[in-house]
């Protein structure tokens, strides 16, 4: 339900009223749900934003990387157990990667609110990406 609710989350354009009435309905747990219809401040705006524009950027670039793909493949592709554990070298464009992998704004915005919601000082990301995530998760509005 969480994914449900996050996928329709747009914070710029949210019915507010609407969305807070879902995540009660959701039966969300309280911090996630107090995180999740929290107003941003005007500096947590322009962190999201600094993030954003980096994504934008990146999402942009078309320059191409070689990544270690441990995955199980495609339908078509049957990997053996030793090709995932060991990786399959793959060449693909910065810009795909990004927009493929990277979790979505709305993901983005959650993990940002849940660390300061949390008073979170230490936090650790586990993700393999291009670092969007971890960027929402380190942010510190501007002083």
């Amino acid at each position: 339900m969480l994914t449900s609710l996050l996928s329709r989350f747009r914070p710029s354009r949210q019915d507010r009223a609407w969305f807070c009435k879902m995540v009660h309905e959701a039966e969300v747990p309280s911090p996630i749900s107090q995180a999740l219809v929290a107003d941003l401040t005007n500096e947590e705006s322009v962190a999201i934003a600094r993030i954003e524009k980096v994504r934008k950027r990146t999402e942009a670039d078309r320059r191409e990387i070689m990544i270690l793909d441990h995955g199980a493949g495609s339908a078509t592709e049957k990997r053996t157990a030793v090709e995932m554990e060991t990786g399959v070298a793959k060449i693909q464009i910065v810009g795909d990667v990004c927009t493929i992998a990277s979790k979505p704004p709305a993901w983005g915005e959650m993990l940002f609110k849940l660390v300061r919601y949390s008073r979170s000082t230490n936090c650790i990301e586990m993700g393999t990406c291009l670092g969007i995530s971890a960027a929402y998760i380190s942010a510190r509005p501007s002083s």
